[in-house]
C-alpha cells in the first residue's frame, strides 16, 4: 500500500498527468524503509 499525501495543485496534477517518475527530483524515505527502492529505479 502506498499513501500519498499531496496538497492541493500536486494532487490536482496527479489527478490530470497522472502519476509518473518525471515529476520527481529527489525520493525521501525512513532510514528503515524498504532498502532496494532506490536501487530498483
Amino acid at each position: 500500500m502506498l499513501d500519498i499525501y499531496a496538497g492541493t495543485s500536486a494532487l490536482k496534477r496527479i489527478e490530470e498527468e497522472g502519476f509518473s517518475q518525471a515529476m520527481f527530483t529527489s525520493m525521501l524515505g525512513a532510514s528503515g524503509g524498504p532498502k532496494w527502492l532506490p536501487l530498483y529505479s
